[in-house]
């Protein structure tokens, strides 16, 4: 009777950390699709936020005036909470054409403003 019991008590032991590594994964992926795509609905007015996708960005060196925060999200640019930007250089467009249609309908419906910044750095 007691093994019966121990058995059972190992057996719950492992069933509730099978669902907590469960719950904990579930977390995990809300929090990480919560982080691309809805958040921004709650950013703070007034800040520019850049896609850790455009560090090192040549263009990020003329923008001033505006403070602005690295973030992991679908568009490279976020305005506001209705507005975007996406950018593109015309000799990455040269060697991906479909590349810029990709990132568009990776917006969905998230955003009423879409702007494509264009960098001409072809002659």
């Amino acid at each position: 009777e007691l093994q019966k019991t121990d058995a059972n008590v190992v057996n719950n032991v492992g069933e509730r950390a099978q669902q907590r590594e469960f719950d904990t994964k579930a977390a995990r992926d809300e929090l990480s699709r919560l982080e691309n795509r809805d958040h921004h609905a709650l950013l703070q007015p007034h800040v520019l936020y850049v896609s850790t996708k455009q560090r090192g960005n040549p263009i990020l060196k003329y923008i001033r005036n505006v403070p602005y925060a690295y973030s992991k999200m679908v568009p490279d640019y976020i305005m506001s909470s209705q507005r975007c930007a996406l950018f593109l250089s015309m000799k990455y467009h040269a060697l991906y054409p479909n590349y810029i249609h990709r990132r568009i309908a990776e917006l969905k419906t998230d955003f009423k403003l879409r702007i494509l910044m264009v960098l001409v750095d072809v002659d």
